[in-house]
């Protein structure tokens, strides 16, 4: 445990972040606020609790946060229309690079981010792969599968492979309506190493292999599309085990007693990033909240609320013990870890979202296959 002065701590995040970006406008100056963009729920909550509310204490601007699904759509809409209203969104690191990709991003000078509470330099104390020309790391997050204690009284799922087999444990299942992270999952049922998932997924055969794989488990997979959805899932009984992203489980578990158990075989993890889209009027505000978000105690405290791994060292070593075992970085929960590869799914996605979304369409009655020939 890192032992600070209140004094050096209050240096850290009243100072730090403002001069490392340069001093943003006085509230005075400005009244406007910038947009915060982000997946909702939980995660909304810990933002705002963790990083937002501070920041707006210390520097007396504002935020509105609003919530997505995700993609790159609406930001290359803003872009191309002269017309950005966001001014930081949080992005799955695939969607990043590819807005990064089409100059859908401002730039970051990331050198100038702030130290650690320990004085470490920023590039040393940010986990590999979180600092980027066009954004900065905020959580490493996981994608894993989840269910409710009671409903498997004896044998109980443990496997990536229990997930998939209806006939051991009958009932529905949830998965995300999106080809990442399903696809893996298939592949890795069928026995690809983990080194090797990428590799299979990336030729014909191998996506052939994945979908086919993934088609034996069609007619028992309830689709969810935001974030909160599977733990409601869990608590209708409307499946009885589901894909879920781990962060979305600390307040089911830990504040709200459930007994819904966390299955880390197979767990997909990523780094989450936040970027600010290029063109808004409020640079200079956005990246000041991202140094100031991304500096080593809003980023600790963020695991309070939404139990993802900050992507700073020194925050890691500030987590509470008992949320520790709920991180994707955990030790433990490394075991058969696959890191989403999100320079391939930059590459590949909109093709094979255009394959999934043909995949996830309901099929058709004899009734309506005859209905449509006429």
């Amino acid at each position: 445990m890192i032992n600070l002065s209140i004094g050096r701590i209050g240096a850290v995040l009243a100072v730090g972040a403002a001069l490392v970006v340069g001093a943003a406008p006085s509230a005075s100056a400005n009244h406007e606020h910038i947009t915060i963009v982000n997946w909702g729920g939980d995660q909304t909550r810990g933002q705002i609790l963790a990083m937002v509310r501070p920041w707006e204490e210390q520097r007396s601007f504002g935020a509105h946060v609003v919530e997505y699904n995700g993609g790159i759509e609406e930001i290359r809409r803003q872009v191309d229309s002269a017309n950005v209203t966001w001014d930081v969104v949080d992005m799955e690191l695939s969607d990043f690079l590819r807005a990064c990709e089409e100059g859908l991003l401002e730039r970051i000078d990331v050198s100038r981010l702030p130290p650690g509470v320990d004085g470490a330099a920023a590039k040393d104390d940010f986990v590999p792969g979180s600092l980027h020309e066009c954004g900065v790391g905020n959580y490493v997050w996981a994608t894993v599968y989840a269910y409710n204690r009671e409903d498997f009284p004896d044998e109980a799922p443990t496997t990536i492979g229990d997930f998939f087999d209806t006939k051991k444990f009958p009932g529905k299942r949830g998965l995300r309506k999106d080809p990442r992270g399903n696809l893996e999952w298939a592949l890795l049922r069928a026995g690809v190493q983990t080194d090797k998932v990428y590799e299979t997924l990336g030729t014909p055969e191998g996506l052939d292999f994945a979908f086919a794989t993934l088609a034996k488990l069609r007619a028992d997979i309830v689709w969810w599309e935001r974030g909160p959805e599977p733990v409601k899932l869990l608590d209708a009984k409307d499946v009885v085990m589901t894909a879920v992203w781990n962060g979305r489980l600390l307040r089911p578990i830990m504040k709200e007693g459930k007994d819904i158990v966390t299955v880390w075989d197979a767990q997909l993890w990523e780094i989450e990033m936040f970027a600010i889209p290029r063109g808004t009027r409020h640079k200079q505000r956005a990246l000041d909240f991202i140094a100031f978000a991304t500096s080593s105690i809003p980023l600790a405290n963020l695991s309070k609320y939404i139990s993802y791994g900050p992507v700073r060292s020194s925050s890691h070593e500030m987590v509470e013990p008992d949320i520790l075992p709920m991180l994707p970085t955990f030790e433990d929960n490394k075991q058969n870890a696959l890191r989403f590869n999100s320079p391939f799914w930059a590459e590949h996605y909109v093709a094979i979202k255009e394959r999934f979304e043909e995949f996830t369409k309901p099929e058709l009655t004899d009734i309506q296959q005859r209905g449509a020939r006429f």
